[in-house]
């Protein structure tokens, strides 16, 4: 909210608005896009107003739906809802829901990137089981503005899914357009009327093929660097893992994945000593072993969803540009080696009872 407070000062004080010409405009905080027998685009619009006199400003928002056989004509028949004119250079997400996902992103992508009146810094969400419709209307004493809710809690929130700079929609489409990857979308989902993100839609081609469990969406995000301090489990066993690294490469006819980590231990069986320093050496191979497992399996499944969201065959491509063949990425050999290291920074020298 105070971002939005900001950013209305700013044009105030800037000289492309006075406060006439601010008056005059809709700041569009996100676009949603649904399908149902045609398309169905909403947009959340910001609105700077007072409740009463003397109160202090609050941000409140509205949500616009316009319907069309085509997304762009969906679009323009949003746009022309509003009564002031759009601005979208503060926009913050866009929101595809599953059958929007499922019908392709090629019209969407294609139109969004060419817009000169969208900026393209906004980031790109699949919602699940339910409309980005319903997703604009909740209500947050907290965080009024649902699109900058979102991206608060994927960008700066405790969860095991996230946001980093290289999910905005420029660099996004540039990994659509390129050789030898599919893409993967955060998914989110409503529990218990909140917002939660559990899981990643992935993609073949422009199309939603499916959503990744969470143990394969929590193992993606650790393995493209956007998470830290990620719990996992092993047996009866539990550890945060920082500092992950993961190194990707083509060689002797085979891709090499290796995956490191720091972990510092969260929860353990009751018969650890940790006074007795060959723990930490067993338990680092124990989770380097359920790291090494959930990478394969995540693999796995991949290959089973036809997605190669991990980008297998870009290797290829960069290593055999002239020999590259679509797909190959989910057939070559894949060596997986995951090295954890379990240190007892933060620990007590004995479980409490």
């Amino acid at each position: 909210m105070k971002k939005i407070l900001l950013v209305l000062m700013c044009l105030m004080m800037c000289g492309c608005y006075d406060y006439k010409e601010l008056n005059q405009i809709s700041i569009i905080g996100g676009i949603g896009i649904d399908y149902d027998n045609e398309y169905i685009v909403s947009l959340e619009i910001i609105n700077d107003k007072k409740t009463s006199e003397g109160d202090s400003d609050s941000v409140k928002t509205a949500t616009i739906n316009g319907t069309g056989k085509t997304f762009v004509e969906a679009f323009n028949n949003a746009i022309a809802k509003v009564d002031r004119d759009p601005y979208f250079y503060q926009m913050q997400v866009l929101l595809i829901s599953e059958n929007a996902a499922v019908k392709g992103l090629n019209e969407v992508f294609d139109y969004l990137l060419r817009e000169s009146k969208i900026n393209n810094s906004f980031y790109t969400v699949v919602t699940k089981d339910t409309t980005p419709q319903e997703v604009f209307q909740i209500n947050s004493l907290t965080e009024p503005v649902a699109s900058s809710k979102i991206v608060k809690m994927l960008k700066d929130g405790s969860g095991d899914i996230k946001f980093n700079k290289n999910d905005e929609f420029d660099l996004l489409v540039g990994k659509y357009v390129k050789q030898g990857i599919d893409i993967s979308l955060v998914a989110l989902e409503m529990e218990d009327g909140e917002i939660a993100f559990n899981h990643m839609a992935i993609f073949n081609g422009d199309s939603l093929i499916t959503f990744l469990n969470k143990d394969d969406s929590i193992t993606y995000n650790l393995l493209t660097n956007k998470s830290e301090g990620i719990y996992l489990t092993s047996e009866d066993n539990v550890v945060a893992l920082f500092g992950n690294k993961t190194k990707k490469e083509f060689k002797d006819g085979k891709i090499v994945i290796t995956f490191t980590a720091d972990a510092t231990i969260t929860e353990v069986q009751d018969n650890i000593d940790f006074k007795d320093l060959s723990v930490y050496s067993k338990l680092s191979q124990e989770f380097s072993k359920t790291m090494q497992e959930n990478i394969e399996n995540l693999i796995d499944h991949s290959r089973n969803y036809n997605a190669d969201i991990l980008g297998l065959g870009q290797l290829i491509y960069a290593d055999k540009p002239n020999s590259y063949q679509k797909g190959i990425g989910l057939k070559v050999l894949v060596e997986v080696n995951a090295s954890i290291n379990v240190n007892k920074n933060g620990i007590t020298f004995e479980v409490i009872k």
